[in-house]
């Protein structure tokens, strides 16, 4: 079987309340591994960038629409958060990605995804985001490890890890 405890990395098991459990309000940083290429769709667009909105809500989508716990059920609070929130205080530094590229099959074609892989960081300023804030920032955070980032996450793009966080 293919768990944490068969020594595969990229395998795993967690329950919402231990995401939620192990995530602080003090953490003020989140370290990420994109190990697969990741990119977004934007209209007809691809943007292969961690654009901290797109990363975010990626995740929180996931979340709020199966944890039994979601952080929004109000779609204007949950819209106010990833605008003043995560667009307006969440910097990135992603000095450690470079693009990529993945190959599918599908629909009787091969096709190739631009995408981008290694290390990014998330930080916000403690004084500027509120405990609560960072709560959610950082079980998001933990969460994208079983979400995966962005578009066909299904077919193999967007696999991510979460390499850690600090406080401040």
């Amino acid at each position: 079987s293919v768990t944490s405890e068969s020594g595969e990395p990229w395998a795993g098991f967690a329950r919402f309340e231990t995401l939620l459990a192990q995530s602080s309000e003090t953490e003020t940083s989140w370290r990420l591994c994109f190990a697969t290429p990741t990119a977004f769709k934007s209209g007809d667009a691809d943007l292969p960038l961690p654009i901290p909105r797109l990363c975010f809500q990626s995740w929180l989508n996931s979340w709020d629409e199966h944890a039994p716990c979601p952080f929004f059920s109000d779609k204007g609070e949950r819209k106010r958060f990833l605008e003043e929130v995560v667009e307006g205080q969440v910097s990135v530094d992603f000095s450690q990605l470079r693009s990529a590229e993945q190959g599918f099959y599908f629909d009787g074609h091969r096709t190739r995804e631009q995408g981008f892989t290694g290390v990014c960081r998330f930080a916000v300023k403690p004084a500027k985001t509120a405990p609560e804030h960072r709560h959610i920032l950082g079980t998001l955070a933990r969460y994208s490890f079983y979400a995966g980032t962005g578009r066909k996450t299904t077919m193999g793009m967007g696999v991510t890890g979460f390499m850690g966080s600090e406080r401040r």
